[in-house]
Protein backbone atom coordinates (compact mmCIF):
# COMPACT_ATOMS: atom_id res chain seq x y z
CA UNK A 1 0.00 0.00 0.00
CA UNK A 2 1.87 3.17 -0.88
CA UNK A 3 0.85 6.51 0.90
CA UNK A 4 -0.63 9.19 -1.14
CA UNK A 5 2.06 11.87 -1.25
CA UNK A 6 1.32 15.46 0.05
CA UNK A 7 2.29 18.31 -2.08
CA UNK A 8 4.55 21.15 -0.10
CA UNK A 9 1.78 23.55 -2.01
CA UNK A 10 -0.84 22.10 1.09
CA UNK A 11 1.75 22.93 3.60
CA UNK A 12 2.59 26.29 2.87
CA UNK A 13 2.00 28.63 5.05
CA UNK A 14 1.33 25.68 8.53
CA UNK A 15 4.64 27.13 10.36
CA UNK A 16 3.93 30.73 9.72
CA UNK A 17 0.12 30.02 11.52
CA UNK A 18 2.07 27.73 14.55
CA UNK A 19 4.46 30.63 14.72
CA UNK A 20 1.14 32.81 15.59
CA UNK A 21 -0.73 30.41 18.07
CA UNK A 22 2.98 30.10 19.76
CA UNK A 23 3.11 33.87 20.17
CA UNK A 24 -0.71 34.00 21.18
CA UNK A 25 -0.27 31.46 24.16
CA UNK A 26 2.73 33.07 25.45
CA UNK A 27 0.84 36.48 25.33
CA UNK A 28 -1.60 34.65 27.56
CA UNK A 29 0.45 33.49 29.62
CA UNK A 30 1.98 37.03 30.28
CA UNK A 31 -1.19 38.86 30.92
CA UNK A 32 -1.96 35.84 33.30
CA UNK A 33 1.46 36.38 35.67
CA UNK A 34 0.63 40.13 35.53
CA UNK A 35 -3.23 39.76 36.83
CA UNK A 36 -1.55 36.82 39.47
CA UNK A 37 1.22 39.58 40.68
CA UNK A 38 -1.59 42.06 40.86
CA UNK A 39 -3.56 39.95 43.20
CA UNK A 40 -0.68 38.82 44.89
CA UNK A 41 -0.12 43.06 45.98
CA UNK A 42 -3.05 43.17 47.23
CA UNK A 43 -3.17 40.22 48.69
CA UNK A 44 0.25 41.44 50.31
CA UNK A 45 -1.18 44.42 51.78
CA UNK A 46 -4.40 43.02 53.16
CA UNK A 47 -1.62 40.83 55.10
CA UNK A 48 -0.16 43.96 56.39
CA UNK A 49 -3.15 45.51 57.05
CA UNK A 50 -3.95 42.45 59.25
CA UNK A 51 -0.81 42.30 60.73
CA UNK A 52 -0.60 45.87 62.03
CA UNK A 53 -4.33 45.79 63.60
CA UNK A 54 -3.15 42.65 65.56
CA UNK A 55 0.05 44.66 66.46
CA UNK A 56 -2.33 47.13 68.09
CA UNK A 57 -4.83 45.40 69.70
CA UNK A 58 -1.95 43.35 71.77
CA UNK A 59 -0.58 46.86 72.51
CA UNK A 60 -3.60 47.63 74.03
CA UNK A 61 -4.13 43.83 76.00
CA UNK A 62 -0.46 44.63 77.15
CA UNK A 63 -1.51 48.21 78.75
CA UNK A 64 -4.45 46.45 80.96
CA UNK A 65 -2.18 43.84 81.87
CA UNK A 66 -0.01 46.78 83.26
CA UNK A 67 -2.81 48.72 84.58
CA UNK A 68 -4.81 45.37 85.99
CA UNK A 69 -4.50 46.75 89.54
CA UNK A 70 -6.05 50.28 89.66
CA UNK A 71 -9.42 50.68 90.28
CA UNK A 72 -10.75 52.35 87.21
CA UNK A 73 -9.45 49.63 84.81
CA UNK A 74 -12.88 49.81 83.16
CA UNK A 75 -13.07 53.40 82.83
CA UNK A 76 -9.93 53.53 81.78
CA UNK A 77 -9.78 51.42 78.81
CA UNK A 78 -13.83 50.80 77.85
CA UNK A 79 -14.56 52.35 74.26
CA UNK A 80 -17.41 52.34 72.14
CA UNK A 81 -18.55 48.69 73.97
CA UNK A 82 -20.82 46.70 71.83
CA UNK A 83 -20.51 48.35 68.49
CA UNK A 84 -19.01 46.67 65.71
CA UNK A 85 -17.22 48.50 63.17
CA UNK A 86 -20.29 50.81 62.24
CA UNK A 87 -19.03 54.12 63.22
CA UNK A 88 -21.36 55.11 65.72
CA UNK A 89 -19.58 55.71 68.62
CA UNK A 90 -17.64 59.36 69.99
CA UNK A 91 -13.94 59.75 70.43
CA UNK A 92 -12.79 59.18 74.13
CA UNK A 93 -11.56 61.34 77.15
CA UNK A 94 -9.36 58.33 78.34
CA UNK A 95 -5.73 59.75 77.72
CA UNK A 96 -4.99 55.41 77.33
CA UNK A 97 -7.64 55.06 74.46
CA UNK A 98 -7.20 58.10 73.13
CA UNK A 99 -3.57 57.68 72.13
CA UNK A 100 -4.53 53.88 71.16
CA UNK A 101 -7.23 55.57 68.71
CA UNK A 102 -4.96 57.80 67.67
CA UNK A 103 -2.38 54.88 66.45
CA UNK A 104 -4.57 53.25 64.68
CA UNK A 105 -5.64 56.35 62.82
CA UNK A 106 -2.19 56.57 61.39
CA UNK A 107 -1.43 53.17 60.52
CA UNK A 108 -4.58 51.50 58.90
CA UNK A 109 -6.50 53.34 55.99
CA UNK A 110 -10.15 54.66 56.59
CA UNK A 111 -9.44 53.10 60.28
CA UNK A 112 -11.48 56.07 62.26
CA UNK A 113 -12.34 56.36 65.94
CA UNK A 114 -16.04 55.68 65.63
CA UNK A 115 -15.35 52.13 63.94
CA UNK A 116 -13.23 50.97 67.01
CA UNK A 117 -14.62 48.87 69.68
CA UNK A 118 -12.94 47.52 73.18
CA UNK A 119 -15.54 45.67 75.57
CA UNK A 120 -14.86 44.64 79.20
CA UNK A 121 -17.06 42.34 80.89
CA UNK A 122 -16.80 40.93 84.07
CA UNK A 123 -16.68 36.65 83.81
CA UNK A 124 -19.12 34.74 86.11
CA UNK A 125 -16.88 34.31 88.58
CA UNK A 126 -15.41 37.77 89.03
CA UNK A 127 -11.69 36.96 89.16
CA UNK A 128 -11.36 37.89 85.41
CA UNK A 129 -12.59 40.44 82.97
CA UNK A 130 -13.01 39.30 79.24
CA UNK A 131 -11.62 42.25 77.43
CA UNK A 132 -12.33 42.02 73.04
CA UNK A 133 -10.88 44.23 71.00
CA UNK A 134 -12.16 44.87 67.53
CA UNK A 135 -9.76 46.68 65.12
CA UNK A 136 -11.98 47.91 61.82
CA UNK A 137 -10.05 49.54 58.77
CA UNK A 138 -11.59 50.12 55.04
CA UNK A 139 -8.81 50.20 52.38
CA UNK A 140 -9.30 52.88 49.61
CA UNK A 141 -9.52 50.14 46.53
CA UNK A 142 -11.95 48.18 48.62
CA UNK A 143 -15.85 48.73 49.32
CA UNK A 144 -15.67 46.14 52.31
CA UNK A 145 -14.88 47.17 55.74
CA UNK A 146 -12.09 44.73 57.05
CA UNK A 147 -11.89 43.74 60.82
CA UNK A 148 -9.45 42.41 63.53
CA UNK A 149 -11.23 41.14 66.38
CA UNK A 150 -9.09 39.40 69.32
CA UNK A 151 -10.86 38.23 72.84
CA UNK A 152 -8.34 37.47 76.11
CA UNK A 153 -9.04 37.33 79.85
CA UNK A 154 -7.52 39.15 82.38
CA UNK A 155 -7.34 38.24 86.16
CA UNK A 156 -8.93 41.19 87.89
CA UNK A 157 -6.05 41.11 90.63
Amino acid sequence: MARPSISRQNQQGSTLIEALIAMAIFAISILALIALQGFTIRANSENQYRGQATYLANSLIGQMWAARASGSFATNFAFNSGHTCDGSSTSSSQAEISNWLSSISSTLPNATAARQSVTIASTLSGSANQITVTICWQNTSDSDVRHFTTTTLIPTS
